[in-house]
């Protein structure tokens, strides 16, 4: 635990940052995620002040505990304590009381490397950004580190070129974490409540109120990846629900930006397809996923938004002519491709599981 630091006598050079971090059942993570931030050298080096925000989600473990334990030690760390309403509300309840000329999240089961906060500042305030986007490194149990994206030329981004960089995931992902924002940014936006992929329906909106987004390929976060956390779990009744929440996140998300002038509503649409696709395939290839009630609704609303969007499935750029005559097919024949088709490509899948030894 970093001794040195002197919240009392920070040089402001660079002004406040404060860092959320929701926490709930991490006791386990969570010493390593504090910590990781406590060694910040945006606040070893008296770059600037750091308020640390730790929301205690209704944690039934230690967690509470240790949170309290940090805000003993530290002046500069509050914890809040409240009743269990997710991450969105976590992340919500730190937001409200944040007070700083900055904004950065932090899981409670991640790191942060120790320039996160001091690299993304300087690069906002040397291209004029009001978010830095980076990187991060994927953990897994028992693997080295490995870098999610590929690396890129730094390049500085308008807020509908940021947008369509999101849209496309190749370059950038929607996960605030791997972000720093100007307190501006998040000016009437916040996470949706109840829901999960909620960065999906969220990053997109900071964006819009930003002048810049500077993008740099520098891994500054560990991502780590845990079996009990909550896309982590891929038991069949979760793994339904997850693709549901998924599908219907990326429907709300294009929903909102087909309403938009300049967004790439092309992108944004390929992604709610796609991901009604996967649920479909889900519900009609794996027969045991998933409640009846859910299987039902799932198929009901994927088929809805696919018939209602049936001139973006046929002029879809970026799919080929068979795709798009297949989610057609799925779609406005579903009775006759579950009979007559979906057999057919069930035999085939169990047939190659078999030649494969599976």
């Amino acid at each position: 635990m970093p001794e040195e630091i002197n919240a009392n006598k920070p040089n402001n050079r660079y002004g406040k940052i404060s860092v959320i971090m929701p926490v709930y059942k991490v006791e386990n993570y969570l010493d390593r995620a504090i910590e990781s931030v406590l060694n910040q050298t945006y606040l070893t080096n008296h770059l600037g002040e750091v308020e640390f925000i730790l929301v205690d989600d209704g944690s039934p473990d230690r967690c509470p505990e240790i949170c309290d334990k940090y805000a003993d030690r530290y002046p500069f760390i509050t914890v809040i304590h409240k009743e269990n309403g997710g991450l969105s509300s976590a992340r919500n309840a730190g937001l409200d009381i944040a007070t700083g000329d900055f904004i950065a999240f932090i899981d409670s089961d991640d790191e942060f490397m120790p320039r996160m906060l001091e690299t993304c500042v300087r690069m906002m305030i040397s291209y004029g950004a009001d978010i830095a986007a980076c990187h991060f490194y994927n953990k897994y149990d028992g693997l080295p580190l490995s870098k999610h994206l590929p690396d890129i030329e730094t390049v500085v981004l308008d807020p509908y070129e940021a947008v369509n960089t999101l849209l496309e995931n190749r370059l950038m992902t929607d996960h605030v974490w791997a972000k720093v924002f100007r307190r501006s940014a998040w000016g009437g936006v916040r996470f949706p409540e109840g829901k999960i992929y909620e960065d999906i329906t969220t990053t997109y909106k900071t964006f819009l109120n930003a002048r810049r987004i500077v993008l740099f390929s520098e891994p500054l976060v560990v991502y780590t990846h845990r079996s009990d956390s909550i896309v982590g779990d891929a038991d069949a009744e979760k793994r339904l629900f997850l693709r549901f929440e998924r599908f219907r996140a990326e429907r709300t998300r294009y929903e909102d930006i087909k309403t938009m002038r300049y967004p790439n509503k092309a992108a944004a649409f390929d992604a709610a397809e796609n991901y009604a696709k996967i649920l479909l395939e889900t519900i009609w290839y794996e027969p045991d996923t998933g409640s009846a009630d859910m299987r039902k609704q799932a198929e009901e609303e994927a088929i809805a938004f696919l018939n209602s969007e049936m001139e973006q499935v046929r002029n879809n750029p970026k799919r080929s002519r068979l795709y798009n005559y297949r989610i057609r097919l799925m779609t406005q024949h579903a009775p006759f491709y579950k009979k007559m088709i979906l057999p057919v490509i069930n035999a085939m899948r169990r047939l190659r599981k078999k030649l494969a030894g599976e």
